[in-house]
């Protein structure tokens, strides 16, 4: 069978596998796979279950518009509980071990999340999330009082959307629920210390209302907590922001990823030690021997979810000693691995793809993990601890993939200012196009700007590619995973050394075989956006542009966003009021009168991280100097709209940037 290019339809077979889940025993593997449902007009998920050893694949039944995600086992392997919603409700749910006999599980509260087992498998801990604003209504308010930092909530109107969540605790069979926290912060990722007594959890307490970007890490009693018990106790020291934890196998400490430097942004997370008794609340760091440039907790971004805030460790002591397990995004890989209590480390999982979940089973001395690369959303795999015997259990992709032919990618490397190396990918258009002329280039730049992208699958490139464009994805300074150094050179200096190696990127691309020099076009998204813009404002080698949800005003795009500017405050290093012409002469708008490039820009309506405003700026002045730019806004949709938008939207998009490109490129 002869295969075609990818279609924009072809974003509903794609199957994203994520949240991967082994069982004690290593006999299991539990994941969710998520796809865009047509019918549904946005994303859905079931839960997986995979025999290890068969392969067989077995899918939780429900309803055709249930959404169920965050599956976790029992300690005895048994029973498997997930969040499953119903009617725009979610509760907790059960299955066996094979996926059948679904049950609700009685006295579970509704808007239930996070569920971690007890470590009996009597109890499950669990987040409920409540909202803060009421229930949306038509009705137009006459007046929106402001008395808080955090009164936006992105893809919400202000005055809808903001949540908080407490930590409570339900019986495995099915009895009554109670609270552990209460009030109005937001408490998540509960997990019960060794011996079942605690429940720590992450939250934003103290800070409640105002702009911050520092979390603790959170202890309650499991027997006495909740609104007239014991309450919280603080174990770390309110320093920086903590993004995942994992207790010590005798309880006595607790492993965390995070910092210690406050808002600052373009830093790799710390693995930071601190005592479970909460009377010496700062944190011991590990330093990492020969002090590696990789970023812990992180791997390589794409066009899906999978990667964003999802960080996770698993401290295990084994016949070597202590280790904890993490991921960690080198440059554009995304390996497994773990980390001794003296800084030495070891990757488990390599090789030139991107490991987006992963979960260990120390007893059966067991490895899964989800891994994508360019030719692959990413399939379950399994290994020993030590990464010998790798296979794969899952083959959700292998349908469509038959279908379709996808265009190589090989890697482009570069020198930049300072003759700082920098890498990107380019795909080609696959020979299903039949092009017999060299291709025109699309340069795209990612938000952030602190992640990296590389080897792992993108819907959008292969759709591109299939137009019969190459396509170069870049990881410019400001990148997370080539260390901290070059993670920071962004830090109040946007459009310098960072358009400077996109810029040198392109130029190594666009002189190789079958790249059409004199045809090229750059787009980005958020801060992708920004450098977009920027970059036309500079340079004239470039035939359109594309711009979506990008930032044309840095003074402008300050208190506008989610956070009321702390961010942006931590990101240029200092307030627009003391340094302003450092925001004013970085910002494409002020250059608005250099720009000849056709622009289309797209921005969504409900975007409260880049205001509207923001594309809103650039379009009005382009208009009143008679340049080429379109604008097309987005109803309904939020910052995320690539990731999380309704399927309409997504299609429509990817039309509409087809229709531009055709003709300018």
């Amino acid at each position: 069978m002869s295969r075609r290019p990818v279609a924009p339809r072809d974003l509903f077979s794609v199957r994203w596998l994520s949240d991967v889940q082994l069982s004690a025993d290593g006999a299991r593997v539990a994941c969710v796979e998520t796809r865009l449902d047509e019918r549904l007009d946005g994303l859905r998920s079931r839960i997986l279950v995979i025999d290890v050893v068969a392969g067989a694949v077995m899918a939780s039944a429900s309803p055709d518009d249930a959404s169920d995600r965050g599956p976790r086992w029992s300690p005895d392997g048994t029973r498997l509980v997930f969040v499953g919603v119903r009617d725009g409700v979610s509760r907790l749910w059960s299955t066996d071990r094979d996926g059948g006999g679904v049950a609700p599980i009685t006295g579970s509260p509704f808007a239930a999340g996070e569920p971690a087992w007890s470590p009996d498998g009597a109890s499950i801990a669990l987040t409920v999330t409540r909202s803060l604003d009421g229930p949306p209504t038509h009705e137009r308010p006459v007046l929106v009082e402001v008395t808080t930092d955090d009164y936006k909530r992105d893809g919400h109107p202000v005055g809808e959307g903001r949540t908080s969540s407490a930590i409570w605790v339900v019986t495995a069979d099915g009895g009554a629920a109670r609270a552990l926290t209460a009030g109005t912060a937001t408490d998540r990722r509960p997990a019960w210390s060794p011996d079942g007594r605690s429940v720590a959890f992450l939250s934003d307490r103290g800070r409640e209302g105002r702009a911050s970007a520092i979390n603790d890490l959170w202890l309650v009693d499991a027997a006495v907590g909740g609104q007239d018990g014991a309450p919280p106790t603080r174990l770390t020291d309110g320093s920086g922001p903590v993004v995942a934890f994992s207790w010590s196998p005798d309880g006595a400490r607790v492993a965390s990823l995070g910092h210690g430097q406050g808002s600052a942004q373009g830093l790799g997370w710390r693995l930071r030690i601190v005592d479970a008794d909460g009377r010496r609340r700062a944190a011991t760091e590990v330093a990492l021997v020969d002090d590696p440039p990789f970023a812990l907790g992180l791997t390589p971004r794409s066009d899906d979810g999978r990667g964003m805030g999802d960080a996770s460790l698993l401290w295990v002591e084994d016949g070597e000693g202590e280790r904890i397990w993490t991921r960690w995004a080198d440059g554009g890989r995304g390996a497994v691995g773990w980390v001794a209590l003296d800084g030495q480390w070891q990757p488990v999982i390599t090789g030139d793809r991107a490991a987006v979940s992963w979960s260990v089973a120390p007893s059966a001395g067991r490895l899964a993990f989800i891994a994508s690369d360019p030719d692959d959303p990413g399939e379950v795999l399994v290994t020993a601890l030590d990464g010998t015997g790798e296979r794969t259990i899952s083959h959700q992709n292998r349908e469509w993939l038959a279908q379709v032919e996808l265009g190589s990618t090989e890697i482009v490397s570069a020198a930049g200012p300072g003759e700082q190396a920098i890498e990107g990918w380019l795909t080609r258009p696959p020979s299903a196009v039949g092009a017999t002329a060299a291709a025109p280039l699309i340069v795209a730049v990612h938000g952030g700007p602190h992640y990296s992208v590389g080897l792992r699958f993108s819907f959008e490139t292969h759709r591109l590619a299939a137009l019969g464009h190459a396509v170069l994805n870049t990881d410019p300074r400001g990148s997370l995973g080539y260390g901290e150094t070059f993670g920071r050179a962004v830090v109040g200096d946007w459009g310098g050394v960072d358009l400077a190696d996109v810029l040198a990127l392109t130029d190594a691309a666009s002189g190789a075989s079958g790249i059409d020099p004199d045809r090229l076009a750059i787009t980005g998204v958020s801060y992708g956006g920004y450098l977009t813009l920027w970059a036309i404002s500079q340079d004239d080698r470039f035939r359109a542009a594309i711009s979506e949800n990008g930032i044309s005003d840095l003074f402008a795009a300050f208190g506008t966003s989610e956070d009321a500017g702390l961010w942006w405050l931590a990101e240029m290093t200092h307030a627009p009021w003391e340094r302003p012409m450092d925001w004013v002469d970085r910002s494409a708008v002020r250059f608005a009168d250099r720009i000849t490039t056709p622009l289309l820009l797209i921005h969504a309506e409900l975007d409260q991280n880049v205001s509207i405003t923001q594309s809103e700026q650039m379009y009005a002045a382009l208009r009143s100097l008679g340049r080429p730019v379109e604008f097309v806004r987005v109803p309904g949709e939020g910052h995320l709209m690539d990731l999380v938008g309704t399927a309409r939207f997504r299609v429509a998009r990817m039309e509409r940037i087809a229709e531009f490109l055709a003709r300018h490129l």
